[in-house]
């Protein structure tokens, strides 16, 4: 029985020393905001004739990696990624290739490294040294922005060649690069003196070459000259290079003969398309718009094979198809129905399949349940039907269309669409002047005025000095914008590097415009720094 009370004793005291050990984190305290902070680094940081292998920083803190091989920046660059290991507060890095002789090597850590409770990156981190007798100690610096926008970019490859060959960006590695900060702006330090070509690269695939089409780029057009005398700085303007090759990018065909080409770029007088065949019975017929094409075979028959030709100068691309009579099917309206408008707007609808017949006995038009004429034509886009009445202002409007109103190319039609709307009051809009000057404007002006989704809602040609009036603005914010069209095709073009061409000017007004109801707003806009 003493045997049993003892033992019983034993667990007990041993409960109770494992429950005092338990171990319960303290609750509250304040955040630890504080970065990492090196407290050593082997060999020293901005050390000359380095020989090494590799590089030791210790930190105040437990530290961990954080996207280092994306954060983590060397210029010039490495052929091969150096290995980074992490051992409590200090991290290790060993070097994978022979490091070039008498070069001054920069690594910038960016938020690579953390600590390993809040996160917090350590600031700024950069390591510094030389496998020659003294560090290069030049520096150059600039700002880089989107080239329509005018807003700042960040995380931009800037990158300095030593030659100046205009095949350098695409094929080889810069000698020199940095990235740009949020606000743009970018800074090299530690620099050779010499005659550099800069370039900027937006990059896909972070191999640090202009080797991608959909990769921003921005340039200058003279070389930088590092000397002794400082250099003023630079300003970049971000774009993606203007294509002026076109080609398919994707395209879709069914077997009625119908075809549909998404284009690399809006297409141009100089493209052609060619349906193949002798059969003086099959005719065809195409409508362009924007970048995408739409093609269909007037007359498909059944196991017929089509076949397109594409091109463009010398390039061409054949598209083969087998056509297949297709039965009646129900024609699906695409776009969205209308639940306010402006009353001088036309109603647009747009169908799935080009629109061959239109029968307006079909299609009624109410204002207060009271029918009004109506106006039913085609537009130059074959998928579309525009709807034309007398509306007013603050009026309520119903519209039917009864199967049978719009008949597609295979002889699919519409099922009923019936939609009512209501055209907002006359004080519901608000009205623009704006006066504008713009002395040493080169070409024609393009004068933009975009709502908050970046739309354009009205473009106007400029000249110099001038009046101008935007009425009926709905309420809402906008934003204007000048292009210089130097090529005066109406719209921005961007960048191309191989001739040198720099994007178009873009100005953009510094302020919002917030247009209220029933409301008359007055700008002046003088620009002067347009050379």
């Amino acid at each position: 029985m003493r045997q049993i009370q003892l033992l019983a004793a034993i667990l007990g005291l041993c409960v109770l020393v494992v429950s005092c050990a338990k171990i319960i984190p303290p609750d509250g305290g304040e955040k630890d905001e504080t970065p990492p902070i090196p407290l050593r680094m082997v060999p020293e940081n901005q050390s000359t004739n380095f020989q090494g292998k590799s590089i030791y920083i210790e930190f105040d803190e437990y530290v961990r990696l954080n996207d280092i091989f994306n954060q983590l920046v060397v210029s010039p660059p490495l052929e091969k990624q150096p290995e980074i290991k992490v051992k409590k507060k200090s991290i290790t890095l060993t070097f994978q290739e022979e490091l070039k002789s008498n070069v001054t090597y920069t690594l910038s850590f960016g938020e690579g490294i953390i600590d390993i409770t809040e996160m917090n990156p350590a600031e700024n981190l950069q390591y510094v040294f030389a496998t020659g007798n003294t560090l290069d100690s030049l520096t150059f610096r600039g700002q880089i922005v989107d080239a329509y926008s005018g807003i700042a970019q960040d995380a931009v490859k800037i990158m300095l060649y030593d030659g100046l060959s205009d095949t350098l960006p695409r094929k080889s590695k810069p000698y020199y690069f940095t990235q740009s900060k949020p606000d743009g702006t970018f800074d090299f330090s530690y620099l050779a003196a010499g005659t550099y070509q800069l370039f900027a690269l937006k990059e896909i695939n972070r191999n640090y070459l202009f080797d991608d089409p959909e990769e921003e780029i921005a340039f200058a057009n003279e070389p930088v000259i590092i000397g002794i005398d400082s250099v003023p700085p630079a300003k970049l303007f971000l774009s993606i290079e203007q294509d002026t090759t076109q080609y398919i990018s994707s395209w879709d065909a069914d077997s009625s003969g119908f075809l549909k080409m998404a284009l690399n770029t809006p297409w141009k007088a100089s493209t052609s398309l060619v349906l193949q065949g002798e059969n003086p019975e099959r005719g065809f017929t195409w409508r362009s718009q924007s970048d995408t094409v739409f093609a269909w075979v007037d007359k498909a028959k059944e196991g017929e094979l089509s076949t397109w030709i594409f091109t463009e100068n010398q390039n061409a691309d054949t598209l083969s198809y087998t056509n297949f009579v297709v039965g009646k099917k129900t024609l699906p309206l695409m776009s969205r129905l209308p639940v306010g408008i402006d009353a001088q707007d036309t109603l647009t609808l747009v169908f799935e399949r080009p629109i061959s017949k239109i029968d307006s006995s079909k299609i009624s038009f109410y204002k207060d349940s009271i029918p009004i004429e109506v106006r039913a034509a085609p537009t130059p886009n074959p998928f579309e039907l525009r709807l034309s009445a007398a509306a007013e202002d603050d009026g309520k409007y119903q519209v039917v269309m009864n199967p049978g109103a719009v008949i597609s190319r295979e002889g699919w039609t519409n099922d009923t669409i019936d939609f009512r709307f209501k055209a907002h009051p006359f004080d519901h809009y608000g009205n623009l002047t704006l006066t504008i000057s713009v002395p040493k404007l080169e070409g024609v002006g393009v004068l933009e005025l975009h709502n908050s989704n970046g739309t354009i809602v009205e473009s106007r040609l400029v000249k110099e000095s001038m009046d101008l009036t935007f009425n009926r603005l709905m309420p809402a914010t906008y934003k204007l914008r000048l292009i210089e069209d130097r090529n005066g095709n109406g719209k921005w073009d961007p960048a191309i590097f191989d001739e040198k061409e720099q994007p178009e000017k873009v100005f953009n007004f510094n302020q919002d415009i917030v247009v209220r109801s029933n409301w008359d707003m007055e700008l002046q806009w003088e620009i002067r720094n347009i050379e």
